[in-house]
């Protein structure tokens, strides 16, 4: 008999929507839970505040607390990604990443493109402007 283990998400993610940047805190080290849950909020989140129907728009990743996650969990970001193609995102940037989560974000997503590493919020990057303001 084969037995299905459910666990609990691991890590936590915060969204909040700025103008056309979706910014995403996360932390912790994920699993597929919280994966799964994080693309629920991200999906929810695009249509509630109709980013791929207003403009194009920005997702903010912010990684400094992010501790890395299972393959399962990426496996269920590549799904995501894959559906964000659709919706009108133009750049996706990674902030605060060390140089680990920059190689295996790399290696993971870039099949994805658009996506930036930055160590400063700069006001030079028209889509960051005031990005936590």
């Amino acid at each position: 008999m084969l037995v299905k283990h459910e666990f609990s998400a691991h890590g936590k993610h915060h969204l909040e929507v700025k103008g056309n940047k979706l910014i995403c805190k996360i932390s912790g080290a994920w699993n597929l839970e919280q994966a799964q849950n994080f693309v629920k909020d991200l999906k929810a989140t695009i249509n509630q505040y109709q980013l791929d129907a207003r403009h194009q728009w920005v997702r903010v990743v912010d990684m400094r607390e992010w501790e890395l996650s299972t393959p399962d969990a990426q496996q269920c970001i590549n799904n995501y990604l894959k559906w964000e193609q659709s919706k009108n995102c133009i750049q996706r940037y990674y902030y605060g990443c060390n140089r680990i989560q920059k190689i295996l974000i790399s290696e993971k997503y870039q099949m994805f493109g658009r996506l930036t590493f930055i160590n400063v919020i700069s006001n030079d990057d028209k889509y960051l402007t005031r990005l936590y303001a």
